[in-house]
């Protein structure tokens, strides 16, 4: 697979609201019924920001395992609907890619940042963190493609992204 250049942005704290699952990074098939619980809500979720979508990786436990937020970005504080979670990412800078395709294809684009683009960057992965996929405006749920980006939080060095 041919990964796409990132480009590096520094951004402010975000705060995510939405419904967390836990997985294992063998087992992810229970992610687009995740979506599919949380979509339809998507524009209830009070402090709502923007028409965009995430999917934020976090809990990362180092066994194979992580939790998954489907969520959108919100306002702190926070004031999320019952039976949904709270996800906050500090501010920091992030190597964002461009997604080629479709959702389906998304595991490709992760191993060859995990396994390529990561292990050859002068810039180090902040593991601690997770990462988010951002769904932006013109993603089609029909399709499962189109403005789909994965953002990699970076340790902080001092440099200039």
């Amino acid at each position: 697979m041919t990964l796409t250049k990132p480009r590096f942005l520094r951004h402010a704290p975000m705060t995510f609201v939405g419904i967390d699952r836990h997985y294992s990074m063998d087992d992810t098939k229970g992610i687009p019924d995740q979506w599919h619980e949380f979509g339809p809500n998507m524009d209830s979720v009070p402090g709502k920001q923007g028409n965009v979508g995430y999917g934020v990786c976090h809990g990362i436990d180092g066994k194979g395992g992580f939790d998954y937020l489907a969520a959108v970005e919100v306002l702190p504080p926070a004031n999320p609907p019952a039976g949904y979670s709270v996800v906050h990412f500090p501010e920091r800078d992030y190597a964002i890619f461009t997604h080629e395709g479709s959702v389906e294809t998304l595991k490709e684009t992760m191993g060859a940042i995990w396994q390529d683009w990561i292990p050859k960057s002068e810039r180090k992965a902040d593991t601690s963190v997770g990462f988010l996929e951002r769904y932006g405006e013109g993603f089609d749920p029909k399709t499962g493609s189109g403005d789909i980006e994965v953002w990699v939080p970076l340790t902080d060095t001092g440099a200039n992204v």
